[in-house]
């Protein structure tokens, strides 16, 4: 039976966590990297969030613990969201940054715990998301490789034409240099 995503996080969603440095099999890394099937990401040091479109076609954002960012501290990305008119009952996962060139994990902590709009905008540039997953896109989970959501993501971006949404960056190297 496939799961119909209502666009409600289920109480019990739990997203699983990357493989931890060290914990890998090295045969394996190399492997992929020969078939050319190796993706590397640059890691960034910001804060994990979850972007839900409601049933409705709303944008709220969620932190790894799954409670509602109030929508003043991310209303420009909601604003962004909302007019690219990505389809209801999705759900996508991403970095909370301050900017592209910055991944230092205290302004955004500073950010999100800003009390009131002037706060939140005074403690610096607005929060940056760079998508690195989709779980549910238009009510279905999302199944195929990683690559193929990649390339989606790519697509949601270009043409989103979002000024603070990107894809996480994908690093062009062998994996000794990287």
């Amino acid at each position: 039976m496939e799961y119909e995503f209502d666009g409600k996080i289920p109480e019990n969603f739990k997203l699983s966590k990357p493989i931890e440095n060290g914990s890998y099999d090295l045969s394996i890394i190399y492997q992929l990297e020969r078939e050319g099937r190796l993706i590397i990401e640059r890691k960034r040091d910001g804060w994990k969030m979850f972007l839900l479109i409601d049933a409705a076609g709303k944008a709220h954002f969620y932190t790894d613990g799954l409670r509602e960012i109030d929508r003043y501290k991310v209303a420009h990305l909601i604003a962004e969201v909302e007019k690219a008119k990505l389809p209801p009952r999705s759900m996508l996962v991403g970095e909370a940054i301050p900017d592209s060139e910055n991944d230092d994990r205290g302004t955004v902590i500073g950010i999100m715990q800003g009390k009131k709009t002037d706060e939140v905008e005074e403690n610096g540039a607005k929060l940056h998301f760079d998508l690195f997953n989709i779980i549910f896109w238009n009510g279905q989970a999302v199944d195929t490789s990683y690559g193929n959501r990649l390339c989606r993501m790519r697509e949601i971006v270009f043409y989103g034409l979002f000024k603070y949404i990107n894809v996480i960056e994908q690093l062009e190297c062998t994996f000794d240099v990287a």
